[in-house]
């Protein structure tokens, strides 16, 4: 046998000796990190605007978007170079040391895991907001409740538990699960054009206009724009704001390293990662950018500020405040009050809520592969390394990440206090 082969066959049996199968295409990675990096994100946008009032939110997301795609490179690098389950966290350990890559990437696990609880938790926030707009719209009490409902501890756990259910479903059932992940992308994608387009439909005089009619103030926007700059908020300049505004764009960017995680079940593993995490980025940044500044285009850069500082600060002395005020940030609301069209409200609430429900699948894979690669070093016990010959998923490692969610499901409910552990605070 030539060297040649010899060295072949060695590469393939370094990357298949797992018993993870290389199926994960690369258009399946790349929707993961769309829906694990913006799940959630459009409406923490627009919930902290008030935090850079007046920025030049272009600006502060493309500076931010330098260091990140820096920061993606490595990941990719860590990706192609060691193409295992744990693709970033191998690479550390064979560069250092296994305890130095496991104590690094254990703290990290826990706080995705609990992640995992507390994002669905959240899950019920959407039907609330999908529930309350449309009882709003047309002055339904019931429908009212049933958004209330939805912001109850109980409700919350509820839809929790179904949402890790579904999560545990596509996590665990291999290639399956990765063309749902693909599908979900597909349907998040052409969801988001219809939201633009119907963005870009509305300005805000429309809005301002139909704001007043519903909510029967003469002058809608001076009663929140009056209302924010009284109580206390007041606008910088655009560059200050922008630079005020990197360490929250930092965040938006988050979670593009994970498809490292799953690098050994990549087919063509080199375009995968570099469509998943470079391209995938890429594409999330100018997601941001449009996603910023069709809103304002739509409803007023001003007012969507001031709105966001109203909610954050309880400024009662707004009368749009005390009428639309359970309705939070959602936009598609405030597109409903100009088109009157529930079929596209509902289509831009699934742009907004579906990557946000579809992620929790890539980010359990993420968590089982990294439990994989910690007991294929025995740094954990052998068994957690055992494929499922059916599905070719560590069962076990996806069991314990499962119930590991259920856990910070259950904190995040009735002990409030442990979301400091998680990564987003």
């Amino acid at each position: 046998m030539s060297k040649s082969s010899s060295d072949k066959n060695q590469s393939l049996f370094i990357r298949q000796s797992s018993g993870l199968i290389r199926e994960v295409s690369p258009w399946s990675s790349f929707f993961a990190v769309f829906g694990l990096v913006t799940g959630g994100i459009p409406i923490l946008i627009l919930t902290w605007l008030y935090l850079s009032p007046g920025a030049n939110w272009t600006l502060s997301y493309l500076i931010t978007l330098i260091p990140t795609l820096g920061m993606a490179f490595l990941f990719y690098i860590a990706a192609v170079s060691t193409p295992r389950a744990g693709g970033d966290y191998v690479f550390n350990t064979r560069s250092s040391h296994p305890i130095v890559g496991f104590v690094n990437y254990w703290g990290l696990w826990i706080a995705f895991a609990l992640s995992l609880g507390l994002y669905s938790y959240l899950g019920a926030q959407w039907f609330a907001y999908l529930f309350t707009g449309i009882g709003l719209y047309y002055d339904n009490a019931s429908l009212v409740n049933i958004g209330t409902f939805f912001t109850s501890t109980l409700g919350s756990v509820i839809v929790g538990i179904v949402i890790l259910g579904v999560s545990s479903i596509v996590s665990s059932t291999g290639k399956y699960g990765w063309r749902f992940i693909l599908l979900a992308g597909l349907i998040s994608i052409i969801a988001t054009l219809i939201t633009f387009v119907e963005l870009g439909l509305i300005n805000p005089v429309k809005f301002y206009s139909s704001l007043s009619s519903f909510t029967g103030v003469s002058d809608a926007y001076k009663d929140v724009v009056s209302s924010a700059t009284s109580n206390g908020l007041s606008f910088v300049s655009p560059l200050q704001g922008a630079l005020l505004a990197i360490p929250v764009v930092w965040y938006y960017y988050v979670w593009y390293n994970l498809p490292a995680s799953w690098s050994g079940e990549m087919r063509k593993v080199k375009v995968n990662a570099l469509l998943s995490i470079i391209l995938g980025i890429l594409f999330v940044g100018i997601y941001y950018i449009l996603y910023t500044f069709l809103n304002f285009h739509a409803f007023g850069e001003n007012f969507l500020t001031s709105w966001s500082y109203i909610l954050a600060n309880n400024v009662n002395s707004s009368v749009v405040y005390d009428k639309l005020g359970s309705i939070g940030v959602f936009s598609p609301f405030f597109a409903l009050l100009v088109n009157h069209n529930i079929v596209i409200y509902i289509l831009m609430w699934i742009a907004l809520w579906l990557p946000n429900f579809y992620s929790l699948s890539p980010l359990t894979i993420a968590l089982t592969r990294y439990l994989f690669a910690w007991s294929f070093d025995r740094i954990l016990p052998e068994s957690l390394a055992d494929v499922n010959e059916r599905f070719h998923i560590p069962l076990k490692a996806t069991i314990i990440s499962i119930g590991v969610g259920i856990l910070g499901l259950l904190l995040y409910a009735f002990v409030p206090a442990i979301s400091i552990v998680d990564v987003t605070v």
